[in-house]
């Protein structure tokens, strides 16, 4: 019996999925009882769906000469959450308008984060080959100093989003929260290509062989039987292999 194949091509990684379906199962599989989840396991699904889109939007919108920010106030300065979503949009409108003037256009993943610690925002945003986006981040952010973390050039960028994640896992859900939901994008990211195929074999090889050029990440590979679905499903990721040589590429001084 044939199973999906499931693709999405994001930026420099590609992701895998092989599963047997109701429609697609496996030849002399018995599939295993289908049982209800439990509140905690439809916690963990969310959270890790939740990671999963949000790794996918990262890995196909950014790369390597881009930034991860983080936006602080000055203790004096620490506003609310309605007044951090005031000082937020200001900067967003400010900083667009600066990329604009300049004949581009500004790209960018939020998080804010106050429940366990001093409010603060997380933010990733592409650079600009046509000006210096660090000296227009710290212009238009006059409450504190912006850090600056620049993505590595693996252009994987799970932890990264396991992190964002994970930063407003209590404060998401809250009515005062200044994003309103776990994170916000500008409305010009990309989504990842995603193709499917009905692949007509027996089952998926517990060791899949990458296609020339690129690597399985072995920390990502995983092949079993999905608790609450009781067929066999595999995920893994695909990263491309570097030339040997490879250099970062010159950024703006952080």
């Amino acid at each position: 019996m044939p199973y999906k194949k499931i693709t999405y091509y994001c930026g420099a990684t590609i992701e895998v999925e092989k599963k047997h379906t109701g429609r697609y199962g496996a030849p002399g599989q018995k599939r295993q009882k289908k049982r209800k989840p439990t509140k905690e396991e439809i916690a963990k699904q969310n959270e890790r769906l939740a990671v999963q889109k949000l790794r996918r939007k990262i890995n196909t919108n950014f790369g390597a000469d881009d930034y991860h920010i983080i936006l602080t106030y000055r203790p004096e300065e620490r506003p609310d959450p309605g007044g951090a979503r005031k000082e937020l949009a200001r900067f967003f409108r400010n900083l667009k308008s600066r990329y604009h003037k300049h004949g581009d256009e500004l790209k960018y993943v939020v998080v804010t984060e106050y429940k366990k610690t001093a409010i603060h925002h997380h933010l990733i945003i592409n650079s600009s080959d046509k000006f210096n986006a660090v000296a227009a981040v710290r212009e238009c952010w006059p409450r504190g100093r912006p850090k600056f973390v620049p993505l590595d050039d693996e252009e994987d960028y799970r932890k990264l989003a396991e992190y964002f994640v994970k930063e407003t896992a209590e404060s998401f859900r809250s009515p005062d929260n200044p994003n309103k939901k776990r994170y916000s994008c500008s409305r010009n990211l990309k989504e990842p290509k995603v193709s499917e195929r009905i692949i007509r074999a027996g089952t998926f090889k517990e060791d899949p062989k990458p296609p020339k050029g690129w690597y399985i990440d072995k920390d990502t590979l995983y092949t079993g039987v999905n608790p609450v679905t009781g067929y066999r499903y595999q995920y893994y990721t695909l990263r491309r292999l570097r030339p040997p040589g490879r250099r970062r590429a010159n950024r703006d001084e952080c």
